[in-house]
């Protein structure tokens, strides 16, 4: 059998193939399209719960004030609602995170922590997660617990490299270090911020930071290298050349 008529043979078995199966097909194809069908209008049914929610924050007052740039007296009741009648949404844990920051600005940071704790568990978008982390170590702190804290700030350090939360939490570690008269750690920290932006806020207060620190400790500013010898004389003092015969 040559190959012409061997193909020719394939192709009326698949016809014959398909038309014995054709049912079988049709069915696979409908549920298929209705799958897909039920996967966009879940995406869309999310997209339309995030914008419902997004909304729903965006009309409660503000909880910073934009002129004296500190926290204002407002109420954590409604954010607490948006948290709680549209789960699941990043606005909902957004508004988890702003109660979050209310009890820490009320002085209730084990409660604060709390529920920076649970909000870090959720799934949230980046910058969330940042900000949820980085309360678990700023409330760790303000509670009084350095040990603890230095671990969480550790833990924004390394897995939020090049962030500023990064850059606050290596500050904070340096001040926790400096109130444990461990200036050699704070120090490290202070200079780890050489290789950052000059003109960086936090890379400034570093080295502001770092002056002051070795203003108080001079035993940690580093002595200058020793000088190579003198080819011509023979001596350590290159300002003297060796006198000719």
């Amino acid at each position: 059998m040559d190959s012409d008529s061997t193909k020719s043979l394939a192709f009326y078995n698949f016809l014959a193939w398909l038309d014995a199966n054709k049912r079988k097909l049709a069915m696979a194809l409908v549920v298929c399209v209705l799958v897909i069908a039920a996967v966009n209008f879940t995406r869309w049914k999310g997209r339309q719960r995030e914008i419902e929610a997004s909304a729903a924050l965006l009309a409660l007052p503000s909880i910073v004030s934009p002129t004296r740039l500190a926290v204002t007296n407002v109420s954590s009741a409604g954010y607490e609602k948006v948290a709680r009648d549209f789960p699941g949404t990043q606005a909902s844990f957004r508004a988890s995170i702003l109660v979050a920051g209310l009890l820490f600005s009320e002085g209730k940071y084990k409660e604060a922590r709390d529920k920076f704790e649970l909000i870090s568990k959720e799934k949230l978008s980046d910058d969330l997660m940042v900000q949820a982390e980085f309360g678990v170590a700023a409330s760790t702190d303000a509670a009084g617990n350095a040990s603890e804290a230095l671990k969480k700030y550790q833990e924004v350090v390394s897995r939020f490299s090049g962030t500023p939360a990064s850059s606050q939490s290596k500050m904070a570690m340096a001040r926790i270090h400096e109130g444990q008269n461990k200036p050699e750690e704070a120090l490290k920290l202070y200079e780890s911020f050489s290789s950052t932006n000059p003109y960086d806020s936090w890379a400034a207060e570093a080295r502001d930071k770092r002056e002051r620190l070795l203003v108080k400790n001079p035993q940690l500013i580093k002595a200058p290298a020793a000088s190579t010898t003198n080819n011509f004389s023979g001596s350590t003092n290159l300002l003297v050349p060796a006198a000719r015969p």
